[in-house]
């Protein structure tokens, strides 16, 4: 049966972002000192010619301003985020010509250097010095993917895309800590440029932590407890309205579970103390993601379940149905034949491989990508975070086409 799959990421939205930043502590400073200091980080960080414009106040909270910039032939809209009192993301979206800057470079990487290096001085971030290094690594417009020690750099050129008859071309670094080739992509700096100025920066380095780097449940025995608790899943649908407008709700249980997959292992947790391990979404543990595939597709539309297992305690963390039409199961899944596994389809079952140290891959010409991520408005703060949110299944995004329908069960 033919499949197209599609894995993607959270590209978190702006609501996400500001109710991220309601939940976080709080800054220790006074409101108009926020709006001051903004106005500051735009010149002194970033490299705005802030004299230059005439800056309107759009919105400001204790932990995030905007303002408009306008000047003759300029307009932007600059926004900054703090956590604590610190810095934690800065954003520009222009509307009009281009900014005035009050620094120049030669290309992107010498212009993320500079940025760094300003930010390192104003901001007094010394954990940015190592992240330097990488940058001499970078060839400009070449994208390049390396491991060091606990730092993984990615660079990452698209290609030209034309929105609203502009043509953006979007370069964008990042620094994610990862361990023993688990990362936490939580804990990380990114930057980017939007043809050839600055775009976006936000940094979460030292705002999250690890809560534990104890990995006592491998992948097998992850599909094992996945399995287990996909067997014993169950789902109410929502069916519709009877002829007296009453709410019809259908229980969907008692699934066959015919395969299995561990999607990632990475560092995670939730967003907000409600959903996060002890209350603190900025703890970090290491997480499986599992997708349990089913026999058919069920009453709406539940073809599997995926899965975050802690990875150090083995305990379930939240499971949720997989939806949509049924299509081929990924040709290496780990078949399950009553309840046991029976190792993976199409090839014997293969140890998880972690990137040595100072692991390169080859790096590519922007015409070999397709991807084509863009800063348009004020949601950049949290996209260059980390497409980044991905493996923790926070979430997967399937699509699936099949050649012909099935009957539902349920």
């Amino acid at each position: 049966m033919f499949s197209l799959k599609v894995r993607g990421v959270f590209l978190v939205s702006a609501l996400v972002l500001l109710l991220m930043l309601a939940h976080a502590p709080r800054a220790c400073f006074a409101q108009e000192d926020a709006t001051k200091r903004a106005l500051e980080i735009f010149r002194n960080v970033v490299g705005l010619n802030v004299d230059a414009y005439n800056a309107s106040l759009i919105s400001h909270t204790p932990n995030s301003v905007t303002y408009t910039l306008e000047s003759k032939g300029s307009k932007l809209i600059a926004y900054c985020a703090f956590v604590d009192g610190k810095l934690r993301s800065i954003s520009m979206y222009v509307k009009e010509g281009l900014p005035l800057m009050l620094y120049t470079a030669a290309n992107e990487v010498e212009m993320a250097k500079d940025f760094l290096s300003r930010y390192q001085a104003y901001c007094g971030a010394a954990h940015v010095e190592a992240f330097k290094a990488f940058l001499g690594m970078v060839e400009a417009k070449t994208n390049i993917k390396k491991v060091s020690g606990n730092i993984k750099f990615e660079a990452e050129y698209t290609k030209p895309v034309d929105v609203k008859n502009r043509t953006l071309d979007i370069a964008t670094f990042r620094w994610i800590y990862t361990f023993n080739g688990i990362e936490a992509f939580y804990k990380s700096v990114a930057l980017a440029f939007e043809n050839g100025y600055f775009g976006g920066f936000i940094d979460d380095w030292n705002l999250y932590e690890i809560g534990s780097y104890d990995i006592n449940v491998d992948e097998k025995r992850a599909i094992e407890i996945a399995v287990n608790a996909a067997k014993n899943y169950s789902t109410r649908v929502y069916m519709g309205r009877d002829a007296g407008g009453n709410e019809m709700w259908v229980e969907v249980k008692d699934f066959k579970v015919v395969g299995a997959k561990a999607v990632s292992l990475i560092f995670g947790n939730g967003l907000f103390e409600g959903e996060a391990r002890d209350g603190n979404p900025y703890k970090l543990y290491p997480v499986w993601t599992v997708e349990v595939y089913f026999d058919d597709v069920y009453a709406g539309g539940v073809y599997g379940v995926w899965l975050n297992i802690w990875a150090d305690t083995g305990d379930v963390w939240r499971i949720f149905p997989l939806t949509g039409p049924l299509g081929s199961p990924p040709s290496d899944m780990v078949l399950i034949e009553n309840g046991e596994s029976e190792g993976q389809a199409g090839g014997e079952e293969q140890e998880p491989t972690t990137p040595d140290e100072d692991q390169e891959q080859e790096p590519t010409t922007p015409e070999d990508t397709s991807n084509s991520g863009t800063w348009l408005n004020l949601t950049q703060t949290a996209l260059i975070a980390i497409p980044i949110t991905a493996g923790m299944a926070l979430t997967t995004v399937k699509v699936y086409s099949k050649r012909k329908s099935k009957p539902i069960k349920g």
